[in-house]
């Protein structure tokens, strides 16, 4: 099956035997998030994960946490797929602050990304992390999947403060 990749593509994967995507969708002036399987487009999460089945191997955290991650934040969040990376990008972050405190990221206290997981499932909640692009401001997310209902909340957290003079990332 050849798949049309759309406009604004952000994400792309072959799901079993057809391709998910992940794009913004021109709405006027606005650019709505969403998700094509197949012949399914949605534009909000029930509808988003309703094609996404716990029990199925080929869904797996990482997968879900991104199509979750995009349908509710859009391009306001990004994922944190690989922690290390993630860590080591944030240290270093900091290190270019405290060479020059007057940067932007000075505005934002230290956060305690240690314990920043890959994405995880448990049997009744998706969570994941994932951080502001441009100062890198690190949240956990929680997400009851499978959903039940479209009024489900989603919990977005800030991580917890770094204790003064700890490392703010794992060794």
């Amino acid at each position: 099956m050849h798949a049309t990749f759309p406009a604004n593509l952000t994400f792309w994967r072959t799901f079993h035997d057809e391709t998910l995507f992940l794009f913004f969708q021109d709405e006027g002036d606005e650019r709505e998030p969403a998700v094509r399987l197949g012949e399914h487009t949605c534009h909000n999460l029930f509808d988003a994960l309703a094609l996404l089945s716990p029990e199925d191997p080929e869904c797996t955290p990482e997968l879900v946490a991104r199509v979750a991650n995009f349908i509710i934040f859009g391009d306001q969040f990004q994922l944190i797929d690989n922690p290390g990376t993630f860590q080591t990008r944030y240290q270093n972050a900091l290190d270019r602050r405290a060479a020059a405190p007057d940067a932007a990221a000075s505005h934002y206290a230290p956060y305690q990304v240690s314990g920043i997981e890959q994405p995880r499932h448990d049997g009744t909640t998706l969570t994941f992390y994932n951080f502001a692009p441009h100062n890198l401001v690190p949240y956990r997310v929680s997400v009851p999947w499978p959903l039940t209902s479209r009024q489900t909340p989603i919990q977005q957290d800030l991580l917890p403060l770094a204790p003064n003079g700890s490392d703010y990332v794992a060794d």
